[in-house]
């Protein structure tokens, strides 16, 4: 384990850790455009599967809610249908619905799209952390990313969709919290990216002590960061639900009832 821990990893002197960086960029954004590729060719290309897209033009025309879609699971309120997912992964559809506006359902951007280009993102800085960060000989990177990039999260962004766009964006986020993380480098705007990561996909915020550890000592200022965004996120579902901690999943209608009626549940 040790012979294979000192093979893994490669000391650089001062005048070799500028062109390895380099390839390490490079070879990044290589990595990224073949990840981005394969997920659209292999993804489903319909479209109207997603709520995001609804829910940016809402936002940009000051409402919080969209009209229904049957094959989503949304919650109905007073004023229409809520989206009970974290809001985060919305900031993405903004600028491509002013742009384009909400379209009929099958004009709207495919639902594997916009997840294509944030797990190709994922992989791109999964290798750039591993080599520059962690100093990850090029080939040991390499294999290790090709494995995140044909796992999980093949699936997850090549689907995308609601749920699963949500995910890309979590892992997006989080990897570049990570990556200032690992460096010990700007607390405030890593504990603003984990803030963002956690507003993807909750179950994120799991992750919370290995900052805690890798800022131990300037901890309060990652924290710092997050408030921001948590802050928004709170009060987003303060005005949807009356509480800044209910995102609706327990609101989700299921049959005469509730989904939270189901047996499984």
């Amino acid at each position: 384990m040790t012979a294979f821990a000192i093979e893994l990893v490669r000391p650089f002197s001062p005048a070799g850790l500028e062109e390895s960086r380099k390839r390490a960029v490079a070879g990044a954004g290589l990595l990224a455009i073949s990840a981005m590729a394969l997920y659209l060719l292999t993804g489903p290309t319909d479209a109207g599967g997603d709520a995001y897209i609804p829910l940016a033009g809402a936002l940009l025309h000051g409402r919080l809610t969209i009209d229904a879609r049957s094959w989503i699971e949304l919650v109905p309120t007073d004023g229409g249908w809520a989206v009970p997912f974290p809001p985060v992964p919305v900031v993405f559809y903004l600028p491509v619905v002013a742009f384009m506006g909400v379209q009929p359902w099958n004009a709207e951007l495919g639902v594997g799209i916009m997840p294509a280009i944030l797990g190709g993102l994922s992989v791109g800085l999964a290798y750039l952390m591993l080599r520059v960060r962690l100093a990850v000989k090029e080939r040991p990177a390499l294999w290790i990313c090709a494995g995140f990039a044909t796992t999980t999260l093949w699936w997850v962004a090549g689907i995308g969709g609601t749920h699963l766009m949500a995910q890309t964006s979590a892992v997006l986020f989080l990897l570049a919290a990570l990556y200032l993380g690992l460096g010990d480098r700007w607390p405030a705007l890593a504990g603003l990216l984990f803030a963002l990561a956690v507003g993807s996909r909750l179950p994120v915020g799991l992750a919370l002590p290995v900052f805690l550890y890798l800022y131990r000592g300037r901890s309060w200022i990652f924290i710092a960061g997050a408030l921001p965004i948590a802050g928004l996120v709170g009060l987003y579902d303060l005005a949807r639900f009356g509480s800044p901690l209910d995102f609706g999943y327990a609101r989700i209608p299921s049959g005469p009832g509730l989904v939270t009626d189901e047996p499984w549940y």
